[in-house]
């Protein structure tokens, strides 16, 4: 019954100098003094949103749902477009020996799902997620892609964003028992593995990536249910916002950005166990592995509307 979140760790506020790789040549930092000129008729837009959801531990099953493709350019930065696909759960129900059946889901919930959602009112439902119970395999992406035009003279050219916050939960499948009688013994899967991982791009090379996954190999020997191996790498998730410098930019140059937002989750699960009470009335309850790995979207409210909150700039 073992929950495990993770919170959101702080990432450096320092602009960090990409240039070596964007031109070829480590390059001087612009002057950070000088006003912003937000990126207008220089820059076009596509946003992409795809999800994936299937009922078996298969990292390739199941069809691929996508907002759009190939994707429509756009003038403006907008919304993400929301997707979903969803799983088959157990329902509750009643049977004549056993009374009431219901199935425990408590967090994060009896769900097959996997999501880009970016509602423009509320924080919590902007996200891009994967949640199984007990055995189901997820993944959700959303790809934001920046066509740039540099204009009639060079210029520094920056990228900033707010980096997505990671929420991580695992709650394995349980029962009542032990010494006492009355203690929740946690039962380990047969194997997991799940991945929250963002990237950015220019023209197809990585100058920002962070990635978070948490593993419970067939052949591992925890010495709890709940233990599983977990591994981060490079940037931090979560924190303070990050400013990219691309680089003193020439005349005329057409460069392609993109920031990839993606979680996905493979999960062998099929144990669950039951708990029964007789009050108030005979009831069997259901415990499940349940699995949630969901990254956050920023938002940043304009006067055109909320979009995400990642910007293009020169100075």
């Amino acid at each position: 019954m073992a929950a495990l979140a993770s919170p959101a760790a702080v990432s450096a506020s320092k602009v960090i100098n990409v240039s070596g790789t964007v031109t070829g040549t480590v390059e001087q930092q612009g002057p950070h003094l000088a006003p912003k000129v937000p990126c207008g008729a220089q820059c076009t837009y596509a946003i992409v949103s795809s999800a994936r959801m299937v009922d078996t531990a298969s990292a390739t099953a199941g069809t691929v749902a996508v907002t759009s493709w190939p994707p429509t350019l756009a003038s403006a930065p907008a919304a993400p477009p929301a997707v979903e696909r969803d799983g088959t759960v157990p329902a509750p129900f009643d049977d004549p020996q056993s009374g009431h059946n219901v199935f425990d889901g408590a967090v994060p919930g009896v769900s097959q799902r996997a999501a880009v959602e970016f509602d423009p009112a509320h924080k919590s439902g902007r996200s891009v997620s994967s949640d199984t119970y007990a055995t189901g395999s997820g993944s959700a992406v959303l790809t934001y892609a920046v066509q740039l035009t540099t204009g009639p003279a060079s210029a520094n050219w920056y990228v900033d964003f707010k980096p997505p916050v990671l929420t991580r939960i695992v709650r394995t499948a349980f029962f009542i028992g032990g010494p006492s009688g009355n203690e929740p013994i946690d039962h380990q899967p047969d194997a997991t593995a799940a991945r929250s991982a963002v990237d950015v791009y220019v023209d197809g090379l990585p100058v920002w990536s962070s990635e978070s996954s948490h593993h419970v190999p067939a052949t591992f020997d925890g010495q709890f249910a709940a233990d599983a191996i977990q591994l981060s790498w490079d940037r931090s998730l979560g924190g303070s916002r990050t400013v990219l410098y691309l680089g003193l930019l020439p005349p005329g140059l057409t460069l392609n950005i993109a920031l990839l937002v993606r979680v996905d989750e493979q999960i062998d699960a099929p144990d669950c166990f039951t708990d029964h009470m007789s009050l108030p009335v005979n009831t069997t309850i259901h415990h499940c592995h349940e699995q949630l790995e969901a990254l956050s979207l920023p938002a940043k409210r304009t006067s055109a509307g909320t979009r995400l909150d990642v910007n293009v700039y020169s100075r």
